[in-house]
């Protein structure tokens, strides 16, 4: 089988790019071939067919200044007549028997869904935020957790300023949501995979057919991964992308007052202001590291007592969660969205409110308050890890999926 792995980013920019690639290494492996259509950048760690990927738009870049190129930009979003060019490029010299959509929305845009359909080709779309049906992808505002959108109301993006807290980038946003939705660009794809059970039952929940939604959770390669001891001195890790909807100012805040060492791993828009925020707290006990390989933050990890992950918005899924159970290695996450769903509550993990320092405090204390218990706890997440989460498992779940989206 030839498989066409659509996504903006061709580098392990964050989870969804690493579960990208992580199954076209699986497919690979099985015997399958693969090629892949992107947005051209220098981090691209493929570069066959590159002379079709998109032009490289940052929308960082954007200043309420910048007219032409907030029209391009704009214009990008909506209906990419750029993508749709190109990728029919490719598929004229590359016939694959399966597209498989990650991340496409803004750079590439899902108007390339029709070139899929037009030619006839299956699609399958991994869904890795609710972009789908939240013009804000996050059903996350200023706010906190927003469902406002429910039922095609779009118009609720711009009324609360839910897209970078601003107007301009909120109406593209509306003006997107509601543009594919008239146009039913999203019918057709031929089936959806929700990577947890809470992501699945939201889609449904907005309106998709649930017919098409199928839940195939990530999955983690474990060959290699040994469970080391953890350091003397106790400490704990983030590792991720720092933005706000992570919950990591509610994560400094519970770390004031007391002597427990957090380490935070990853880079992000809101990285210099939480570095201003531990200074104007004196946390002398947080330390922050840049991006790390998958080696370095394993060793990292892998020296932790246990991980933490206090989102704010309700998350997909939960990568760092599986890995850190791989390792061996206990969580702390947000009770709501598929993070508690990962999670055996006291058995593997602790649940916390990320709303609130406080409670997020108590959890850390515990965690911290007995090393054997931490243990204990880790090895029951690797036990889940090596049950659920194995590329074996993934693999005859995503063929499942793959042999009835064919034969419809």
């Amino acid at each position: 089988m030839n498989v066409l792995f659509c996504n903006t980013y061709l580098y392990r920019r964050g989870g969804a790019e690493v579960s990208l690639f992580e199954l076209a290494d699986l497919l690979t492996n099985r015997g399958h071939t693969t090629v892949f259509f992107g947005m051209k950048d220098p981090r691209n760690e493929v570069t066959d067919h590159s002379e079709y990927f998109v032009d490289n738009l940052e929308f960082d870049d954007y200043r309420p200044s910048r007219l032409l190129w907030g029209l391009k930009a704009a214009g990008r979003v909506l209906h990419s007549t750029h993508a749709m060019e190109n990728v029919r490029k490719l598929l004229d010299v590359q016939r694959p028997d399966l597209v498989y959509v990650n991340n496409i929305a803004h750079h590439i845009s899902p108007s390339i869904l029709e070139v899929f359909k037009e030619k006839g080709l299956p699609v399958i779309l991994s869904v890795r935020d609710y972009k789908i049906v939240c013009p804000n992808s996050l059903l996350l505002n200023r706010g906190g957790i927003c469902e406002r959108c429910k039922g095609g109301k779009f118009y609720n993006v711009i009324l609360h300023r839910c897209k970078r807290d601003s107007l301009v980038p909120s109406a593209v946003a509306c003006a997107e949501a509601y543009f594919h939705s008239l146009r039913g660009i999203y019918s057709l794809v031929d089936a959806f995979l929700a990577p947890s059970l809470f992501c699945k039952e939201k889609l449904v929940q907005f309106g998709l057919e649930e017919r098409k939604i199928w839940v195939v959770p990530n999955f983690i390669r474990t060959s290699g991964l040994t469970v080391s001891s953890p350091d003397p001195e106790p400490f704990c890790v983030y590792f991720g992308r720092l933005s706000h909807e992570k919950g990591l100012n509610a994560l400094l805040q519970a770390f004031g007052g007391c002597h427990h060492r957090l380490v935070i791993v990853g880079e992000g828009g809101l990285k210099a202001a939480l570095i201003s925020l531990a200074q104007d707290l004196g946390l002398k006990n947080v330390t922050f590291m840049p991006r790390l390989d998958r080696d370095e933050l394993f060793s990292v990890v892998g020296a932790s007592l246990f991980t933490i992950f206090p989102s704010l918005c309700y998350e997909t899924f939960g990568r760092g969660v599986i890995e850190s159970f791989a390792l061996g290695r206990p969580v702390v996450v947000s009770r709501s969205g598929a993070l508690a769903e990962l999670v055996d509550d006291g058995v593997d993990g602790l649940l916390a409110d990320p709303l609130d320092p406080s409670d997020l405090a108590d959890k850390i204390d515990r965690m911290f308050s007995s090393r054997e218990t931490c243990l204990g706890m880790g090895e029951m997440g690797r036990t889940k890890a090596l049950r659920l989460f194995t590329p074996d498992r993934h693999y005859d779940m995503f063929m499942s999926v793959v042999e009835k989206t064919v034969d419809r």
